[in-house]
């Protein structure tokens, strides 16, 4: 697909919705700006690279950021609990009420990341949510600030995540 048809993919309602979001940039950045914590990035498969990545930016900004990834707690967390609790068993001893978590979920229903809410919950700090798919999704209606983009298509979703977050991080990094 070329970028010409990839923007003729987005439909008005889309544009719209989207343009929303980005005006909301500035309220999620300065949450992770006053974050007096650690900023904790999940994500599952491309949303893990797009958590690693944004973990990068947000320390070139000196701001302190830890992405839940690490294969050997994943494989430990996955085989002793199962699949579906293997973010919130990796989360829940690290959260404090001064931290803030963003989970991004293309889908907005993967239940792993679904069960890490209970821990962000659980621990009084700030969630931000990163979804898109169906309107109504699970993720979206749980965070403190929910970022939602309005496609079905996992390549637009990501790809608006990844730009999203990149606003988000040098809005959050500028003094």
């Amino acid at each position: 697909m070329k970028l010409d048809e990839l923007v003729v993919n987005l439909t008005t309602t889309e544009i719209r919705t989207l343009n929303q979001e980005i005006a909301d940039i500035e309220t999620v950045a300065n949450v992770i700006k006053k974050c007096k914590g650690i900023v904790y990035v999940v994500g599952n498969g491309g949303s893990d690279s797009i958590a690693n990545h944004t973990v990068c930016d947000l320390m070139k900004h000196k701001i302190g950021a830890v992405a839940i990834s690490n294969a050997n707690q994943h494989s430990m967390n996955a085989n002793d609990y199962g699949i579906e609790r293997m973010y919130y068993n990796a989360m829940k001893p690290l959260l404090k009420e001064e931290d803030v978590v963003i989970l991004i979920s293309s889908s907005g229903q993967s239940v792993n990341i679904l069960n890490a809410v209970l821990a962000t919950l659980n621990s009084g700090c700030k969630l931000i949510t990163f979804s898109g798919f169906d309107n109504d999704n699970p993720l979206r209606a749980v965070g403190d600030y929910n970022v939602y983009t309005p496609s079905n298509d996992y390549g637009i979703v990501e790809m608006t995540h990844q730009v999203l977050l990149h606003m988000i991080t040098d809005k959050a990094g500028e003094k």
